[in-house]
């Protein structure tokens, strides 16, 4: 991933906590198994993001934040809600807190 032109980097995430991440998956999966998926698929998230150059990297977290979230990365709780809720509570978070109008680009495992 190239340069995103100064902009932010937005990850929405949940911490890979089983039985709080990829319930679709059960069954077949066991939560456990769901949350080891979970827990793949955000390092390579992560890895996407931390190999770009953005003026700022943000996880957007839902449960309890800890070394699954890579260093370097401003951190803001979801709020309650759908999606659309928690994606719109994210970005105001981001304009509010110095982005402005710059470019954002949300990522998602």
């Amino acid at each position: 991933m190239d340069s995103v032109g100064g902009g932010t980097l937005l990850v929405i995430a949940k911490a890979p906590d089983p039985g709080h991440v990829k319930t679709r998956l059960c069954p077949p999966c066991t939560v456990e198994q769901a949350a080891s998926i979970a827990s793949a698929a955000l390092r390579d998230t992560f890895a996407a993001v931390s190999a770009a150059d953005p003026a700022r990297r943000v996880v957007a977290f839902d449960g309890a934040a800890g070394p699954w979230i890579p260093a370097g990365y401003e951190l803001v709780e979801q709020v309650r809600g759908g999606l659309a809720d928690r994606l719109d509570a994210a970005f105001r978070w981001v304009a509010s807190t110095g982005a402005g109008a710059s470019p954002m680009m949300v990522l998602a495992m």
